[in-house]
C-alpha cells in the first residue's frame, strides 16, 4: 500500500535470465563482483552470508 509519506524505495529491473541465474549472481561472490556498481568499479566482498540475519560487507 502507498502512502504520500511512504519512505520505500522500490527499483524494478527485468533479466533476460532463469531465476536460479539471477539468484546466483545474488548470492556467490564470483558473479556479484561482475555486476556490482557502475563500471570499472571493483567490489571486494569479505562477507556475503545471505540466509536471514546474515551479513553483506
Amino acid at each position: 500500500m502507498e502512502t504520500n509519506n511512504s519512505r520505500e524505495l522500490k527499483i524494478t529491473r527485468i533479466l533476460n535470465a532463469t531465476p536460479e541465474l539471477v539468484f546466483k549472481t545474488f548470492t556467490e561472490v564470483e558473479h556479484l563482483a561482475h555486476w556490482w556498481g557502475p563500471a570499472g568499479m571493483k567490489l571486494e566482498v569479505i562477507t556475503l552470508d545471505v540466509r536471514n540475519g546474515g551479513k553483506f560487507h
